[in-house]
């Protein structure tokens, strides 16, 4: 062979061994764990407009009796939660937060508020996130099997006839719709979708193009060959989308306008689908995950309706 063609081939070999890291670096990018127990809330940026806000958030909820409960997933991983029990509870929520967050990061003030509704609250780490165990995040694939573990949790705790509100922020919501695949008890009676994306892959594809600058083919493709080899899901598996198909419960949907990390067309994408009664609710001004702290009047009363209306 010339010379010119062993060059050749060394060059596609670096290359192609360039591109097989880079998309590795992707995988562990997009599913490293954030086992912090808590947050330090004046270091997440979306808050550097609402500091006050969320430092009463932070001391309301330090405050509020609370016990800590375990159960292992299905794959043989420590799970934990908060729980916060009303003395007079008309019903119980469970509150999933985002991608490596924390419930009282994600939901800060809207926690005291759904205690003051009257509602018993169960707030999970998600695997991978904060005092829960878990090497990977899994964008919503795995979650819902644990979602499903904490809704029977739940129901067993305080009864399978107490009305059951699953509301969550961002992954936490795209995994509450794609609970729906795998069926709802008959006491849940709404869910509540704030920023929650349409699709796994879509979502890793926004943030790689948008804030990593790589092109989608080859890097995702490989990027979800890992999911499948290491983390044992794939990023085309499950999605909101079609989950919303086998479900006609009702669904509030609160996205911000100028969320980058899941685009607002997501988030109507999801609503589109739905097939029971549905309403959402757009903040102009809202960044990823702000919607409750930028128009928080609006959404409190938006909120109260909707959970007055279908949640009994």
């Amino acid at each position: 062979m010339p010379t010119w063609g062993w060059i050749i081939i060394i060059v596609a070999s670096i290359l192609l061994l360039a591109i097989i890291y880079i998309s590795y670096l992707t995988f562990r990018f997009a599913t490293n764990p954030r086992t912090e127990p808590r947050l330090d809330w004046t270091k997440v940026p979306r808050f550097s407009n609402y500091g006050p806000v969320v430092q009463k958030a932070f001391a309301d909820y330090d405050a509020m009796p609370k016990e800590e409960v375990t159960i292992e997933s299905l794959d043989h991983i420590k799970l934990k939660a908060a729980i916060i029990k009303h003395e007079d509870a008309k019903g119980t929520m469970i509150l999933l937060h985002g991608y490596r967050s924390s419930a009282i990061v994600d939901f800060s003030v809207m926690i005291k508020h759904c205690y003051d509704l009257g509602y018993n609250l169960v707030l999970p780490a998600q695997r991978g996130c904060a005092i829960s165990e878990g090497k990977y995040i899994t964008f919503g694939l795995k979650e819902r099997y644990d979602l499903k573990l904490w809704i029977e949790y739940t129901n067993k705790l305080f009864g399978e006839d107490t009305p059951l509100i699953l509301y969550g922020v961002s992954m936490g919501a795209a995994t509450v719709l794609m609970e729906a695949e795998l069926g709802y008890p008959k006491n849940v009676k709404l869910l509540i979708s704030d920023c929650g994306f349409n699709h796994p892959w879509k979502v890793c594809q926004n943030v790689l193009v948008t804030t990593r600058h790589l092109p989608t083919f080859p890097i995702l493709y490989l990027c979800d060959l890992f999911f499948i080899i290491i983390a044992h899901c794939s990023l085309h598996r499950a999605c909101p989308t079609k989950a919303l198909a086998k479900t006609n419960l009702p669904i509030l949907y609160y996205h911000g306008r100028l969320d980058q990390f899941v685009p607002i067309k997501m988030g109507i994408d999801n609503f589109n689908h739905t097939n029971g009664p549905k309403e959402m609710y757009i903040m102009e001004k809202a960044i990823h995950g702000t919607c409750m702290l930028e128009e928080a009047e609006r959404y409190q009363k938006t909120f109260d309706q909707f959970i007055e209306k279908y949640g009994k």
